[in-house]
């Protein structure tokens, strides 16, 4: 049976409590525990009730409150008057007898709400890890605050009212922020605007961060920890990346941005580690150079000038060298020339082709006094573009010039290979203008070259001398080989201006041997003004194209026009060649055409009659087929004299065998075609035409094209058709004129190939020294195209 406890209450004035718990039948494990123990009303009845289990017995409890007791005896009254309590640092004057004002006054303590404090507050407690020495809590702000008045919100931050303006000591939002621009005090001698105490680096600082350590000052910017200054200067805070200095000098060997050098010498001495892009302001070599790693060894051995390749001091070239940098062209300033018409600038020329290959003049007058030498492929020397202009000799030109001033008989520039059995590829010369100061034999000496241009140029001046010339076309062995000629170059826009007794364009034998060393070329616009001296001698040539050229004779003078020198017994030839539209003119007396020699033949010339010449002088078995323009000639015409003109012939047009034999003669027109990639969508011109003639086996052939749109067609561009397939054994002399291109193919060499045994051509530009076939991004919805030259068929 269950033991059920009893509980026995007895209530005393002073109540206690005895609980006396009887057994009955409780199990030997079961556990007592008080639970709730509740005051009731005196009088009222107590409770013991079991909330628990009869195992587990929780007891509560109601308890009645004792009754009142009797009051105790009064005590005897204070005296009156001022009362001064003291405690601890806090002093209090009391007068008892004024209930309304009991306080007379009060050392360090904050008065009731509404009182005023007239002491001094004078020391907050220490702020402790129990708590802040000050306190004051978070409420609204005040609807009308006077000065003096200071609160805090939960919301903002602590503010006070001063002067009538409330001021927000420390504005936070709730993410801890501060929301207004905070001003901090000005520094003064004896204390900082901010303190920021050394501490340790946080071990993820976000961007934002600043802190202080034993070792520097640091911030985190961009997912970056940033050390502006760290121990070890006392002057100079170095910019980022920086490592300290005391010095200022020492603080730029820090900076990321480019060192000014006045110098080299000073360039080659920086250190590398820390500067590595140099601005070099020493004069005529002023640039930017780019310190560069790598070996460097033959571009700094090869560039003794130290225009673009320059050793530090302290590194070896094979472990890096400074290169400059630099768009476009190389310049002759870089190597030091100076364009001031009198330093000879020579050498510095020479360096850059060395170096280089292409090199830019300015418009200045370049002294020289040694010959300029672009003798290998990829060396070419120019001009700004656009046709040379100014005034020889002058002190600014508006184009680049050079001018002689070395010794008695040297040449000015030579151009192509003087190498037997190397030949040279591509080069240009163009917008120069010559001054061969009456001392220089040659302005221009070509030998050994395909497909390169000269064009744009004026010469000035050549030596007086018989055998001397403005451009004399050579080669550079005894013995004739393919590779001592000059291939399919192209000569345009040239002036050569003689003294009494030079040639204007001198063509020699030298080294033919019975061939030509001049092949495949085109001449276009050419004039030359000579006196006693021929305007044009030709010894050597074939398969080239004289158009628009010009001479002009001065008063007195006795030079012939064209000399065309086929004489057998000197191993000279003049062969298959065309003179369109050739313009002799003289002050005085009569221009002299000369066709001389047995291998002086399958020539034709047509020539102008806009002033009295007289008929050509075919001698010694030469051959020359001419037409006339106009009613400018003199001559017996009607009694066709048999060494003044072969009258014009109707010619069958089928090839023979024979090579003495004029076996075709054709003129006519064809519709070119011009696609991309194979394809012409969308293509449109507003010119669109193609003219020939055939000679013989050689046809010359003009084209141009102009667009009006290039349509959405890609890939390489290519030329047809041509009236003839060309022979696959022989070269072929094509040149490229290009306007409205896009930006930068206007500046390089452009050429063209004509594919073997076939009727099409491939238009080039010149990239790095290399001829690269022409695409659709070289060209523009207005791009003009003249392509001429000549071929065998």
């Amino acid at each position: 049976m269950a033991i059920v406890p009893s509980i026995r209450i007895r209530v005393q004035t002073a109540p206690k409590i005895r609980i006396r718990v009887v057994p009955a039948l409780i199990p030997l494990n079961a556990t007592v525990a008080v639970g709730d123990v509740v005051t009731l009303p005196a009088g009222s009845p107590a409770t013991v009730t079991n909330v628990g289990t009869p195992s587990t017995v929780v007891l509560d409890f109601e308890i009645p409150q004792g009754l009142q007791g009797s009051p105790g005896t009064d005590g005897d009254d204070g005296l009156p008057g001022v009362v001064q309590a003291v405690a601890g640092s806090t002093y209090i004057s009391v007068n008892s007898a004024d209930p309304a004002n009991p306080i007379v006054s009060a050392t360090g303590l904050l008065p009731l709400a509404g009182g005023t404090m007239t002491g001094k507050l004078n020391t907050i407690a220490t702020a402790a890890v129990a708590g802040a020495g000050l306190n004051i809590p978070h409420g609204v702000a005040p609807t009308s605050p006077v000065d003096g008045d200071m609160w805090s919100t939960s919301a903002f931050g602590i503010y006070a009212r001063v002067n009538g303006v409330t001021k927000a000591l420390a504005s936070l939002d709730n993410a801890s922020q501060w929301t207004l621009v905070q001003t901090f005090k000005t520094s003064s001698t004896t204390a900082a605007s901010i303190r920021m105490p050394h501490g340790v680096a946080p071990s993820s600082p976000t961007n934002g961060d600043m802190w202080t350590t034993t070792a520097g000052l640091f911030y985190r910017i961009n997912g970056a920890t940033i050390t502006p200054y760290a121990p070890g200067g006392t002057d100079v805070a170095i910019a980022d990346g920086g490592t300290g200095a005391s010095a200022a000098d020492a603080a730029r060997l820090n900076l990321v941005v480019p060192t000014y050098v006045a110098t080299r010498t000073a360039m080659k001495a920086l250190d590398t580690t820390k500067d590595t892009v140099a601005i070099l302001t020493e004069a005529n070599r002023q640039g930017r150079f780019n310190w560069t790693s790598g070996n460097f060894s033959t571009q700094v051995s090869a560039d003794t000038l130290e225009g673009v390749y320059v050793k530090a001091t302290a590194i070896a070239s094979s472990s890096g060298a400074w290169v400059r940098s630099y768009e476009g062209s190389a310049m002759a300033r870089f190597w030091g020339a100076t364009g001031d018409g009198t330093t000879d600038d020579a050498a510095a020329i020479n360096a850059g082709l060395t170096v280089i290959g292409p090199v830019l003049l300015e418009n200045k007058v370049y002294a020289v006094g040694s010959t300029i030498n672009t003798t290998a492929t990829g060396k070419s020397l120019f001009g700004p573009p656009g046709r040379p202009g100014g005034v020889f000799n002058a002190a600014s030109v508006a184009g680049a010039a050079l001018k002689w001033i070395g010794a008695l008989g040297g040449d000015m520039i030579h151009f192509g290979s003087e190498t037997a059995g190397v030949d040279m590829y591509g080069g240009a010369l163009l917008n120069l203008q010559l001054d061969c100061n009456d001392l220089a034999n040659s302005g221009i000496v070509m030998r050994a070259i395909d497909n390169a241009q000269v064009e744009n140029i004026k010469i000035h001046k050549v030596r007086n001398n018989s055998l001397v010339a403005g451009l004399r076309l050579t080669s550079n062995a005894n013995g004739f080989t393919p590779v001592n000629c000059i291939h399919n170059c192209s000569f345009r826009n040239i002036t050569i201006a003689t003294s009494v007794s030079a040639m204007g364009i001198y063509n020699d034998s030298l080294g033919t041997s019975g061939g030509q060393n001049t092949t495949n070329c085109t001449f276009d616009n050419i004039h030359v003004t000579h006196t006693n001296g021929n305007a044009f001698q030709l010894s050597s040539v074939d398969t080239s194209t004289f158009t628009r050229c010009a001479t002009s004779r001065l008063t007195g003078g006795t030079g012939a026009a064209l000399y065309l020198d086929g004489n057998a017994v000197s191993s000279k030839t003049v062969m298959g060649c065309v003179f369109n539209l050739f313009h002799p003119y003289v002050a005085s007396g009569t221009p002299a055409i000369y066709a001389d020699g047995q291998y002086s033949r399958q020539n034709k010339m047509i020539l102008t009659g806009v002033d009295t010449f007289t008929l050509p002088q075919i001698i010694n078995s030469a051959e020359l087929f001419f037409e006339y323009v106009g009613s400018g000639y003199t001559g017996l015409i009607a009694s066709e004299a048999p060494y003044n003109r072969v009258p014009p012939l109707q010619i069958a047009n089928y090839a023979v065998a024979d090579s003495k034999t004029l076996d075709w003669y054709e003129e006519g027109t064809f519709v070119p075609t011009l696609t991309l990639g194979g394809a012409a969508v969308g293509m449109t011109f507003t010119s669109q035409k193609g003219e020939f003639t055939r000679l013989g086996d050689v046809v010359t052939f003009a084209i141009e094209f102009t667009l009006s749109a290039k349509g959405s067609s890609v890939g390489q561009i290519l030329v047809g058709t041509l009236p003839y397939a060309k022979n696959a054994n022989n070269g072929a002399a094509v040149n490229v004129y290009a306007t409205n291109v896009t930006a930068g193919v206007g500046d390089t060499v452009l050429s063209a190939i004509i594919s073997a045994s076939g009727t099409t051509i491939n238009p080039r530009k010149m990239v790095t020294g290399a001829m690269t076939i022409m695409t659709d991004v070289d060209i523009t919805n207005t791009t003009t195209l003249r392509i001429s030259g000549s071929y065998k068929v």
